[in-house]
């Protein structure tokens, strides 16, 4: 995938790195950027969520 845009965001408490960027079609992401230390906290959050959102709960 080829990013034509890339914008900054400095928001958030965590310590990730977030960028708004768009494809060659005019799609929007959010990318996020972390430390590889940070891997195993993100799978459990992650795993977490999905729980929460099997339960009926909009995540």
């Amino acid at each position: 995938m080829k990013f034509v845009t890339k914008e900054f965001i400095p928001k958030g408490w965590s310590q990730d790195k977030k960028y708004r960027v768009s494809d060659v079609e005019g799609k929007y992401y959010l990318l996020r950027v972390m430390p590889h230390s940070d891997e195993e906290d993100v799978k459990l959050s992650h795993e977490l969520m999905k729980k929460v959102e099997a339960q009926g709960v909009p995540m």
